[in-house]
């Protein structure tokens, strides 16, 4: 079955990111949802699983309030644009977490790369550490004084054992009937933009890859 793209979907539950897309060792789902429970109790009404133009139609929700305002947040996280991101076993950053959270299998295997620097990043890095991977690498383009994560949150993916290689960027998944390699290549800032070193490329055995790039506007 294909799964929708991560937040494309009507949910059952209030939340948005905090719900589903930060792990609950950060943030428990509990607390989420009683923070939502909170807009709840100023008499706010609220109708979950459905979605505009589907459920509803657009047009009757301008007629029937005098305002409307929009905060669908953000979508799944972009695609990386490289070969073999089709492959099984590439996984979208924030869709790891939230089928971790609640619950499901997530066929990881032992040997994850986490493509990104950010909170997300670091969230599906510590999250592969606890599906059962037991070597997980995150691989990013720039140098870690451009790490967007938080400082704390960096240190707290080194006591999960996870690891740094900094100056790589992927250019290509390799695999046949799953993920097998991600091929990397050596980059140096030059104006402010990593550039590719040529002839640099390295192939790294992995089993999944995730992709924790930021994340793109709904269409």
């Amino acid at each position: 079955m294909v799964r929708p793209a991560w937040r494309l979907r009507a949910s059952s539950q209030l939340g948005g990111l905090n719900t589903y897309g930060i792990v609950p060792f950060r943030l428990p789902t509990d607390v989420a949802i009683w923070e939502a429970d909170q807009v709840r109790e100023l008499g706010v009404t609220v109708k979950t699983g459905v979605e505009v133009g589907r459920d509803i139609d657009a047009a009757a929700v301008l007629e029937g309030f005098d305002a409307v305002v929009l905060a669908i947040g953000m979508g799944s996280v972009p695609k990386l644009g490289i070969p073999g991101e089709e492959l099984p076993g590439v996984y979208d950053a924030l869709d790891l977490i939230e089928r971790a959270k609640f619950g499901e299998r997530v066929p990881i295997g032992a040997r994850v790369a986490v493509i990104g620097a950010g909170n997300t990043a670091i969230d599906a890095a510590t999250v592969s550490g606890r599906l059962g991977a037991s070597e997980v690498t995150m691989f990013y383009r720039r140098g870690p004084s451009e790490m967007t994560a938080y400082p704390f949150e960096v240190e707290f993916a080194k006591s999960e054992g996870v690891a740094f290689r900094f100056h790589r960027l992927p250019v290509r998944i390799d695999g046949d009937d799953r993920v097998r390699a991600l091929v990397v290549a050596r980059t140096e800032i030059v104006d402010g933009y990593p550039r590719v070193i040529p002839d640099t490329e390295e192939l790294v055995p992995v089993d999944a890859v995730v992709r924790a790039i930021g994340q793109s506007k709904l269409a």
